[in-house]
């Protein structure tokens, strides 16, 4: 799919807004992080997505 100039702008900017979000949440030394971001349950539980109860991929 081909994307405009101004949806790669939009899309770049959303990106760089998710990873300030997520650098503050978890700071410089990767402290906790939220309990709803689904890699912690990766990490944690081996995988299993907390709602399905099935495997991350």
């Amino acid at each position: 799919m081909d994307l405009t100039a101004r949806r790669r702008s939009r899309l770049f900017d959303e990106l760089k807004s998710v990873c300030a979000d997520a650098l503050r949440a978890i700071g410089t030394d990767w402290g906790t992080p939220p309990e709803d971001w689904l890699f912690t349950h990766r990490w944690r539980d081996g995988g299993t997505c907390p709602a399905a109860g099935k495997p991350l991929r």
